[in-house]
Order: structure tokens, then C-alpha cells, then sequence
């Protein structure tokens, strides 16, 4: 998986040099001579995968959070903006504060597109795309590569924490995206958000292929619209 392949019409690739995550965990503190404080992570990590990946910039994380009507927790990075350079999906990291595991790593925060997917899920295209699994030697094949992509991306970021067999034990039988069961579609979001941070998840494809141009056609760069009632301000 290269989360800046150039291959992939359709994703927003990040500009270069701004690379790397930004740790919001807020209480996290470093031990001496740089080891973890206590719960054995600090929350502070220089990724390895980091230059797939973009720091949050200003403004963006004032921005997610009112997208997703939460504080942001743990390390988190911008994995894709949209047409105008808003932050679409965010990659985070799948131990919280307090060791919490956190299944999805690739998390869509753009309210246009969460409601756009909602109603796929609420039709038939889930139903096709499941199908297609089954009857598609083809497709189940790469959804599953798209879903071993997957876990080794969350995994390398287990690893740079130095919390590889604690993510492992917390997602034994969760091999799926976003952390189902091998096979699972049960959410769309989870699988258009790792396509757009660059994944081959063919499942994500087929639901970007369904979405585009909804971005350019019904959005103007101001997320305020799309967002619940409750979240405007």
C-alpha cells in the first residue's frame, strides 16, 4: 500500500513536507531519558510511516472536531484532504489515552461524504458489493490483500508506540477494515476512508466511484452545512 499513489484518480494527495503526527492526548508525559511515562506510552511517536501522512496543521484540528462533534485522543494525522484542501480523513492511532484500543484506523470525518455513505448503506450497494465477494474470486482477493494492508499499517504503528502485542491481543479475530471480521462491509465509511488515505481497497473504490463529484458539486469548501444541527456554531 503507498498512501501517495499517484495512481489512484479520485484521492487527494498531500503536499510534501509537512509530514509526520501530531500527539492531542494532553496528558501524556515523557519519563526519563525519553522513556514512556506512565502506561508505558507517551503519546509522543516519530513514525516510520510518517511521510504517508501530514501534521495537522492550523485550524485543522479545531476543524475535525467540530466535523466529528468530539475532542480528538491520541495520535492523529491528516491521511487526506478534500478538492479544497479540508481535512477528509484522519489516520489515528489504535491505542488511545489510557491504553483504549481504537479499531479504526483510517477514520472519514467529512460530513458530506459520512451522510453521502449513510445512504449507500441504507440502499442496495452494500448488498452488490457482497455479492460481488462471494461471486468474484477476483474481488475477494483483493479485498482481502486491502484488509492484510490494513492490519500491517496499524501494526506499524503498534510497533513504533511499543505496544505490538497489546494491539495484537486487543484485535485478535478483528482482521476486517476498521476492525470487523475478515470480509465485513458493515461499514462503508471505514472502507472509503482507507481508499482515500491511499489504501487498494477495492470496496472503497467502488463507494468513491458511486460518490464522485459530489464533493465538487454540493460543497463549497464550508463544512457547516453538512454537519448535524448540534454541530454548527
Amino acid at each position: 500500500m503507498h498512501p501517495l499513489d499517484d495512481l489512484h484518480p479520485g484521492r487527494h494527495a498531500l503536499q510534501a513536507g509537512t509530514t509526520g503526527v501530531q500527539d492531542l492526548s494532553g496528558d501524556r508525559r515523557r519519563g526519563r531519558d525519553g522513556d514512556a511515562g506512565h502506561g508505558g506510552y507517551n503519546g509522543v511517536v516519530t513514525l516510520a510511516i510518517g511521510p504517508h501522512y501530514q501534521t495537522l496543521e492550523t485550524g485543522d484540528r479545531e476543524t475535525v472536531e467540530r466535523q466529528l462533534g468530539r475532542r480528538l485522543r491520541g495520535t492523529v494525522a491528516v491521511a487526506s484532504r478534500c478538492p479544497y484542501g479540508v481535512v477528509e480523513v484522519i489516520a489515528t492511532s489504535p491505542l488511545l489515552d489510557g491504553d483504549v484500543p481504537f479499531p479504526t484506523l483510517f477514520w472519514l470525518t467529512c460530513p458530506l461524504l459520512q451522510r453521502a455513505v449513510s445512504g449507500l448503506e441504507s440502499g442496495d450497494f452494500r448488498d452488490e458489493l457482497r455479492r460481488r465477494a462471494v461471486e468474484t474470486p477476483g474481488f475477494a482477493a483483493a479485498m482481502r490483500q486491502a484488509e492484510l494492508d490494513y492490519i500491517a499499517e496499524r501494526d506499524r504503528w503498534a510497533i513504533e508506540m511499543g505496544a505490538s502485542e497489546k494491539v495484537q491481543i486487543y484485535f485478535v479475530g478483528r482482521e476486517g477494515v476498521g476492525g470487523t471480521v475478515s470480509g465485513g462491509m458493515k461499514c462503508l465509511h471505514a472502507h472509503l476512508a482507507h481508499f482515500l488515505a491511499g489504501g487498494d481497497n477495492p470496496v472503497g473504490a467502488e463507494v468513491q466511484e458511486a460518490l464522485t463529484g459530489r464533493q465538487e458539486s454540493e460543497c463549497a469548501g464550508d463544512c457547516g452545512p453538512f454537519l448535524r444541527e448540534d454541530r454548527r456554531r
